[in-house]
């Protein structure tokens, strides 16, 4: 049983570009990974079929310098530690851009834990929670309560848990229908919208809303829909579990840092629905592992738009201006620049100094943050669209259209970084800003074809130029317009 591994300090004995090889009896159960003193990542050993436990996918870029490499069981002493140098001089560490470190989460992505942010995150974080909260009772009569991790972190420790990053609040719907539930999801994305919060929506039944502080990123609460159908409670985004509304509400309160928060009604069901019977134990090396009866409802009936979204935080960011930028401005096209895929904002500043106006989107909000800081002063403009989103697209296709003039729009190589779906919202963004003139420049994507057809679908065309492949409204939707 997993209650009865003893408490050891496991030894690390060497490590690799390939990972680490660990000495501990038994090879069994949960074990951190510490890099300098800061856990990094954690693994359940019986995953791995011998003492070489591998690196992180996420990790391997990070792989040079030198550290000093231990590990520790959760809540025991720590192992001895090696001295670790993988090349390339400096220290071994996965910082973000603004030098804050970061773990891999329970996806396998990197991203930050409120045990190594400064004291007042926990602060930040519960009050913007019940912000959020009473958004929701007082415009929409819903009873939010805390849930997933935070619920865990309240009950078993009386705080948050510090490998997580985030406050998770849920909420039951009076409607039993898959459909009203998203519907009802939908509202209150705009409710919260309308009440002036940052709303990334990762699903009808599941949103996030993101803060910053000091200038940057710094924290993001969770609203995720549930429902009671069939006997089950139903909540994104892994769970179904018997259970009577009776069972969640009305609510009880739980403490995190002797603060009362509301919680289900009956906070061990809602803990065991969510993490299994062995959710007393902690073990940060944690998976979801939801059932596939239970994965292939929820997908069905709340698609995720979200996919891919840590993906996009990691890929580098380019500092400099573009040739294609340059390109642009040189034909004077006397529009406005829409940069699509702005990344740290080095083309939109640019557009914008040259062409007077400019609007950059980007999904990464680490990279947005820096977008905005290098175009204060300028005329333009940093929004944060998920281009899977269909209603996002929509949204910010109106806004753009709606000032009433063409655009020139830098495409570049987004087109190949996209799956089809996004691919489609794009062509369908380019055909509403493109509607009164104006084009978009863009790499030809590795199938050229297929983008050419669905382009066609969106009232486009595309011409191969001088200055490489461009997409324009055809003649014939110019002329209606």
């Amino acid at each position: 049983m997993e209650d009865e591994i003893p408490v050891t300090a496991p030894d690390a004995v060497a490590a690799t570009s390939t990972g680490l090889s660990i000495q501990v009896a038994p090879f069994v159960g949960p074990v951190d990974v510490l890099v300098d003193g800061r856990r990094l990542f954690s693994v359940r050993l019986e995953d791995h079929p011998s003492t070489l436990v591998p690196w992180p996918d996420a990790v391997r870029p990070y792989l040079h310098g030198r550290a000093v490499i231990a590990l520790r069981r959760p809540g025991g002493p720590v192992g001895a530690g090696i001295a670790a140098d993988f090349g390339g001089g400096g220290r071994f560490e996965v910082v973000d851009a603004s030098g804050r470190h970061l773990v891999v989460n329970k996806w396998g992505r990197l991203g930050r834990a409120l045990g190594d942010s400064d004291p007042g995150v926990t602060a930040r974080l519960l009050d913007h929670a019940e912000e959020v909260s009473a958004v929701l009772e007082r415009h929409l009569g819903l009873e939010p309560f805390v849930t997933g991790g935070t619920l865990l972190g309240a009950v078993r420790e009386g705080r948050l848990l510090g490998h997580d990053d985030d406050v998770d609040l849920g909420y039951v719907s009076s409607y039993e229908d898959p459909v009203d539930v998203a519907r009802e999801g939908f509202e209150v994305g705009r409710v919260l919208r309308r009440a002036g919060f940052a709303v990334l929506r990762h699903s009808p039944g599941h949103l996030q809303m993101h803060f910053s502080h000091d200038g940057v990123s710094d924290h993001y609460v969770d609203v995720f829909a549930g429902f009671i159908r069939e006997g089950h409670w139903h909540q994104l985004f892994c769970i179904r579990h018997p259970a009577r509304r009776s069972d969640l509400l009305p609510r009880s309160t739980v403490t995190i840092d002797g603060r009362p928060l509301p919680a289900p009604a009956d906070v061990e069901l809602a803990l065991e629905a969510n993490y299994g019977p062995g959710w007393r134990v902690p073990d940060p090396a944690f998976r979801f592992e939801t059932p596939r009866a239970t994965r292939r409802r929820l997908d069905v009936w709340f698609p995720g738009v979200h996919a891919d979204r840590e993906d996009w935080a990691l890929r580098p960011e380019r500092a400099e201006v573009s040739e294609r930028a340059r390109r642009l401005v040189a034909c004077d096209p006397g529009l406005p620049a829409l940069d699509l895929g702005c990344g740290a904002g080095a083309d939109t500043a640019f557009l914008a100094d040259r062409l007077g106006r400019a609007v950059g989107l980007d999904w990464n909000e680490p990279a947005l943050d820096r977008a905005r800081a290098a175009v204060v002063g300028r005329n333009a403009d940093i929004l944060c669209v998920n281009l899977r989103d269909f209603r996002a697209v929509l949204r910010v296709g109106a806004r753009l259209a709606a000032e009433g003039h063409g655009w020139v729009v830098l495409v570049g190589k987004l087109l190949d970084h996209l799956d089809e779906r996004a691919r489609d919202n794009v062509l369908r963004l380019l055909g509403m800003v493109l509607r009164r003139g104006g084009h978009a420049v863009l790499d030809p994507p590795a199938d050229s074809e297929t983008m050419t057809r669905s382009a066609r679908h969106h009232g486009l065309v595309v011409e191969r130029t001088a200055v490489g492949t461009e997409i324009r409204r055809a003649q014939v939707a110019l002329a209606v317009a």
